[in-house]
């Protein structure tokens, strides 16, 4: 049996106000009462942890390559993100892949990492490939791009 990878997190909400929680790439936001807590357990057969990244008055949380997401409120499964988080190009982390393909957690109009490195090697054709690929993780991709972007227009 191969081995399975595991991180878990907790994103709680101390504030007066509801919290917005975005669980990417996946482009899910979720809304977190005063008080409240999400735990979110990643799985992978690869390595990795989760990057959970506050700012702007929200949250995102970031899988990693080869990862799916269960996130609990208590004992209540509120999502699960079982479409595996694709393959990235050599040197990219999930942040900058989503901050690079959508302008941040939740898509268009968020601002960019600041200071943010220069797309790594090998960027250019992951983005040819994501075009023209038929299939596969790059697929994946594409489709989920797609329908980001026609639940942002909509």
């Amino acid at each position: 049996m191969a081995e399975v990878f595991e991180d878990t997190q907790v994103v709680a909400n101390p504030g007066p106000g509801p919290l917005q929680v975005w669980f990417e790439p996946w482009g899910m936001p979720h809304v977190l009462q005063p008080g409240e807590s999400f735990r979110v357990i990643g799985r992978s057969p690869q390595p990795g942890r989760m990057e959970v990244v506050s700012a702007d008055g929200s949250v995102a949380v970031y899988g990693w390559s080869g990862s799916t997401l269960c996130v609990y409120n208590g004992d209540v499964l509120v999502d699960d993100f079982s479409i595996v988080f694709p393959e990235l190009p050599s040197g990219m982390s999930p942040r900058r892949f989503v901050e690079f393909m959508f302008g941040g957690p939740g898509g268009p109009g968020r601002d960019a990492e600041p200071h943010a490195a220069p797309d790594p090697p090998g960027m250019q054709q992951f983005q040819d490939a994501s075009l023209s690929a038929p299939a596969g993780p790059v697929s994946w991709v594409v489709h989920t791009i797609r329908s980001f972007l026609r639940r942002r227009s909509s």
